[in-house]
């Protein structure tokens, strides 16, 4: 299951599910349990719905034709409407994370444009009235993992990433405002994110990733973990030095080292 989603109703969750490595479909199940039906093939996105419960909207990418299209459709799938196409590749991304506004006249969706500082990744929102879209706000990140509009109208919650290396950690933005609050400043990364009816609560899943280094002799058991790099590292690349050296931990991307750290090793084992 991907992309779980209540219905406005809230009887019934709406999810993905992958029928083959590049493709899926929305299905329904009852949220006492029961048997799940299948309401769209070829949705590449999670689904948002309108204030009113009486649509759905969802993206559906096609890269035969190299295109992107935020979808209409009632909340059974029935009835879709292409309300706006946006042409992708050469680092053009689709659009991804629709979230409907609480005043249902717009989406907004995420969308990747091609950026010198690598903070590629904007915001955009489209008319529900006429497909026509228009900058969330001048804001731009590195990577973002989702959106969801207040139900006060107030702003967006945004997990996302700063810069290249960062947490991914949750922000405030305010339609049109340049200015970001931080709401989490931790080492973490935050996936996902639910908000509240009364806009003073949110839901957020939380990834914590440990990386221990282990040092032994060839054909021993390792001894236990030296000791952990920095908790916000993904460590790529060990290397490990003469015995009285350290051993060093690097983080690449791609090719490139960008950054580095170093520990004392444990005493060796002995034969």
């Amino acid at each position: 299951m991907l992309i779980p989603e209540f219905t406005p109703d809230g009887g019934f969750i709406d999810y993905l599910e992958r029928v083959n490595p590049t493709d899926k479909s929305l299905y329904q199940i009852p949220v006492l349990g029961g048997t799940p039906r299948k309401l769209v093939d070829h949705v590449d996105s999670l689904v948002t719905f309108s204030p009113d419960g009486s649509q759905m909207a969802f993206v559906r990418n096609d890269g035969v034709k190299g295109e992107s299209s935020l979808i209409l459709a009632d909340p059974s799938g029935a009835h879709e409407t292409h309300l706006a196409t946006r042409r992708i590749g050469n680092d053009i991304g689709p659009f991804d994370l629709p979230s409907w506004a609480p005043d249902g006249r717009t989406i907004t969706v995420s969308v990747a444009d091609p950026a010198s500082d690598g903070l590629y990744i904007h915001l955009l929102n489209v008319s529900v009235r006429d497909g026509s879209a228009t900058s969330f706000s001048p804001v731009h990140w590195r990577s973002l993992n989702d959106i969801r509009w207040l139900p006060d109208g107030s702003g967006m919650l945004i997990a996302a990433q700063e810069r290249s290396g960062a947490p991914q950690q949750i922000y405030w933005n305010a339609e049109g405002s340049g200015e970001v609050r931080k709401i989490t400043g931790d080492v973490n990364s935050y996936l996902s994110l639910s908000v509240g009816s009364d806009s003073r609560s949110f839901l957020a899943v939380q990834s914590d990733i440990n990386v221990n280094v282990w040092v032994g002799l060839p054909g021993t058991t390792p001894m236990p973990p030296c000791k952990s790099p920095p908790e916000e590292w993904t460590a790529s690349a060990v290397s490990l030095g003469p015995p009285t050296a350290a051993l060093s931990i690097k983080e690449t991307s791609g090719t490139a080292i960008k950054s580095g750290w170093s520990m004392p090793t444990a005493p060796r084992p002995t034969k």
